[in-house]
Order: structure tokens, then sequence, then C-alpha cells
């Protein structure tokens, strides 16, 4: 009977509370609830729906923390004929995207600096956002990419770019130089080819250049380790380790001129409508200061085509230009490495020196080259030219739009966005080398270490082999054994015995070595007559004269 009550049973009897679960012992593994440890996303769990709701207070995850900053945003509204700028806050930008655009603005570019969920919630409902997009954006760990939607395009890439470095507070002024600092700077001989004067860092201009191009639009601007808005390359899309960022931080490459890379996201949407809206973490003004004076000019391409790609373009443009002052930097170190190994002989701290400059390289081209596949995506998505319409600064999507497409880029985009990738592949090559050269001279430091330890010991073993006899025949006088007739012939009798003798044995234990020196010299001795042979006849042959 019990087993006919047991057949009868539903097999999902177990499962019918919503408490009940599989039995497990003590012993057995146990799943980790809280992930804010593992998991750059706090409130972030396993299996929750996927994206930011922007039309929901919490974003449809109650879980997940939302960031709350106070954010500088800029709003240019541009046309060929005028540009109106505003200069807004959080609350100010809500209450400014309820009223529409005005008709004569054919573009708009929205700036925001800083990660605000209200202003966030604020954008993705008044251009409706994706959902996923604003989720990757939030997410400051992502990866590079472009995505395409039915009606805006969303681009995530990280922004790098040099400033110096500040122990103290970020609003101290600089310190006068005191003794031990002037010694220090005076001993620092890394400081000759930085290539960025101490007068650029103090006025905010960098003048650092690749192959003599005009100087990027990079600030220089005070370093503080407790500012969390600004992370080193150290410490974007690392681990939760903080030991091994604070670690490399204090021995980085860069350390010695008292600068610092830093990296940060941004996120730009191109809706159908010729709207930008960039966001950053902490470098808008960076980006706006030169789109801002091209803008004001009416004469511009950027002002004359009112183009939202073109304008889109251009921040990209600003962006890789950014990172061209961070690889000159690492390149200037590397030639400082390679002079002292070549000049001061090798030792083990330059080999840690050039793993640590490779580390950061490598770190860096891992951020810069993903920016090649969103300028092939963005070029990909081409507007078709139609017949009669050239590909010059009036070629724009004011003539090629069809709202049925979604986004598009127009012809002269495409054809700005080559010298962008241009840039880019040129930023990419540049520290491939120095990671090869890095590589190579880790090499060429440990086989000039086991050269110079081969020749060492090369010079122990001949010293041994002269002092062989010696010590074999001072043995032999110095035994007790009585007569002994030789001791009385004095001293000479010992140098003329041992002299022949040590001759005898170096030309014997050393006949492989002797053998190959004469060896080599003869031939290096046929080679020079042969070049002085041909030498001589090339001579006379200038001398003769030309046949008539």
């Amino acid at each position: 009977m019990a087993t006919s009550r047991a057949s009868n049973r539903s097999p999902f009897a177990n499962q019918a509370g919503p408490e009940s679960h599989r039995p497990m012992r003590a012993t057995t593994m146990r799943t980790i609830r809280d992930l804010d440890d593992f998991e750059a996303r706090n409130g972030w769990r396993p299996g929750t729906e996927p994206g930011v709701d922007t039309s929901k207070p919490d974003g449809g995850h109650s879980s997940m923390t939302k960031p709350y900053v106070e954010c500088q945003i800029t709003v240019v509204d541009f046309s060929i004929e005028d540009i109106k700028i505003r200069e807004l806050d959080n609350a100010g930008l809500i209450d400014f995207l309820k009223t529409p655009r005005p008709a004569w603005a054919q573009c708009r570019w929205i700036n925001v600096n800083g990660l605000s969920w209200d202003v966030i919630r604020a954008v993705g409902q008044y251009k409706d956002l994706h959902r996923l997009a604003i989720e990757d954006m939030m997410n400051t760990g992502g990866r590079t990419k472009a995505d395409w939607y039915h009606d805006h395009a969303f681009l995530v890439f990280t922004l790098q770019k040099l400033i110096t470095r500040a122990d103290g507070d970020m609003t101290q002024q600089p310190s006068k130089h005191t003794f031990w600092a002037s010694l220090r700077q005076f001993f620092k001989v890394s400081d000759a080819g930085t290539g960025i004067p101490d007068s650029a860092a103090e006025t905010g201009a960098s003048n650092m250049s690749l192959n003599g191009a005009n100087d990027p639009p990079t600030s220089l601007r005070l370093y503080n380790p407790r500012n969390e808005q600004l992370r080193t390359i150290h410490r974007y899309h690392a681990s939760p380790n903080n030991s091994r960022a604070e670690f490399m931080e204090d021995v980085s490459a860069l350390r010695s001129r008292d600068l610092v890379v830093v990296a940060e996201q941004v996120s730009i949407f191109l809706t159908s409508d010729n709207t930008v809206i960039a966001f950053f973490e902490a470098s808008a003004d960076d980006i706006e200061v030169p789109i801002l004076a091209r803008l004001s000019s009416p004469s511009t391409t950027l002002r004359q085509s009112c183009d939202g790609s073109l304008l889109t373009q251009a921040i990209l443009d600003v962006i890789v230009d950014m990172a061209i002052p961070v690889q000159s930097a690492y390149s200037d170190v590397m030639e400082d490495i390679e002079m002292d190994v070549l000049t001061q002989g090798p030792s083990i701290q330059q080999s840690k020196d050039l793993y640590i400059l490779a580390a950061e390289v490598k770190k860096m081209r891992s951020l810069i080259q993903p920016l090649e596949n969103i300028l092939n995506a963005l070029r990909e998505h081409k507007a078709s030219i139609p017949h009669g319409i050239h590909t010059d600064s009036r070629a724009t999507l004011q003539d090629l739009r069809d709202p049925t497409t979604g986004v598009m880029v127009s012809p002269l985009t495409a054809i700005y966005l080559s010298d962008v990738l241009d840039h880019c592949l040129l930023i990419r090559d540049n520290l491939t080398d120095i990671t090869k050269a890095a590589d190579d001279l880790i090499d060429l430091i440990f086989n000039t270490v086991a050269a110079y330890q081969n020749e060492t010991l090369k010079q122990l073993t001949f010293v041994t082999i002269v002092f062989l006899p010696m010590s074999f025949l001072t043995g032999y006088f110095g035994q007790n054994f009585e007569p002994f007739p030789e001791l009385a012939a004095g001293i000479g009798l010992f140098w003329k015995i041992v002299v022949p003798t040590i001759v005898g044995t170096v030309l014997l234990l050393q006949r492989s070595m002797i053998y190959n020196y004469v060896k080599a010299m003869f031939q290096r001795r046929r080679i020079s007559d042969q070049r002085r042979k041909r030498e001589r006849r090339e001579r006379e042959k200038t001398r003769r004269p030309p046949r008539q």
C-alpha cells in the first residue's frame, strides 16, 4: 500500500511551495549570493531583466544603485546662419528638454559631463533611447562597440589622455622649489627628453606631437589619486584588486615625469533627427572647447554641413588626437631606457622598467585598437549618393536623409572618418613598435648579462690554467723530504721550471681557442686583401678615360 500511495503522488509535489528546494548537506558547495565584490555594477544579479528602462524611476532594477552627480551640460543648437549655446545643470536640462527644438536649428548637440541617473533618464525619455544602450552607458566596464537601433546609433569607447600628477590637493598651487626638489630635478636625466616643458604643465596645454603634427587639444591637469572621477589605465577595466593598481601607479613608467595616463568611458548617441548626445565621465571640456571653436566660425565644414554624423566624427577625431601625447610620452621613455641599456650597461632594474612600460603600452593599445571597429562600422553605414550630387560640404544628410533607413552616415563624414582611422592605425602601429622594442631590449639585457657571465668565467678559467702549474710546483718544492738538494739551487731553479711548464700547459689546454683565433686572423686578412684589390680595381676604372 505504501508503494501505491507513493506512485500516485504528483512528481511536482516537492516544488509546490515557494520555499521548497533540494536538500543540501552542510559539506556541499554553496552558491555565492552577494556578487557586489565580484561585479562592478552594485546590486547586479544573474538572470535579471536586461537593459535599463528610463520610463521607470528605478530603471526597472530596484537593487541596482543609480549614480547621482552634479553634471555640466552644454546644449548647442546650430544651423548655417545661426548658433546658440546654453550651459545647464541637471534640473535645467530636464526642464529644457520639455520644450521642442527650434525650427531654425538643423542640428543639436547635447554634451554631458558626468553620469547622473536623473540626466540619463531625462535624455533617455527625450529620444526614446534603447534600454540596452542605457545599460551599456551606465556600466563603465563594458567593451568598445557600436550598436544600431531603429532611430538612433549608440557608440561606446574609451578616452585616454595625459595629465600631471599631484600628490596633494587638486586645487593646491605648485609650491616653491626646495633644495631637495631642485637637486632631484637636476639629477633626473630622463626629464630632458620628455617633450613636455614645465610651462605646458602649468598652462594646461600639451606641446607633445606625433611626427611633427599640430598639438592636439589635450589638457594636462593635476591628478589626485583620491579623485574617484579620474581613473588611471591601471584601474580602468581592471579587477577590484586595489593593491595591484596602487603599486603599478607608484612604479609607472611615467612616474619620473610626474605624468599620469587616465582613461574614461565615452558614450555617444546619434539619432535620426540629426541630434548628437555625448556622455563623458569627466573630460567633456577637453572635447567641447575645440569643437565649439569650429562651430563658432560660419566658414568651417562642420558648421556648413549641419551634419550630426560629421559632429560625431569631430568628437572621435579629438579623442583619437588626445591619445597622441600618451603614445609620444611612452615612446620617449622607451628611448631613454634604450640609451641607458646601450651606454650604462644592463641591469635587472631595467628589465623591470621595460616590463612595466610594455604592460602599460599593451593596455593602451587594447583600449585604442577597438576604435577601428567603430570607425569601420560608421563608414559601412554610409548613405548612397544620388546621381547629380557631389561629395562636397553640401552633400550631407540634409540631402540624403531617408526616414525609412534610420541613422545613416553622410559621404562627407565617411571621407573624414578615413582620416581618423589613419591616425588610429598610426598610434596602434607606434604602440606595437614600442612593445616590440621593449621585448627586444629585455632579450638584449639577458643576453648581455649572460655574455658578461661567460666572459668572466673564461677569464677565471684562464687564470686558473696559468696558476695551476705554479701551485703544483710550489707544492712540490714545499715538501719536507730530506735530503732535498734542489732547495739549495735557489729561487732561479723554480722559475726555470715554472715558466716553460706554464707555457706548455696554456698551449695544451687552450689549443682549440688559439687555433680558432689564428684561423679567424688569416680569414680576416684574406678578406681585407680581397677588399683592397676590389677597391683598387674600382679606382682604376674611374681613372680610365671613356671610350670615344
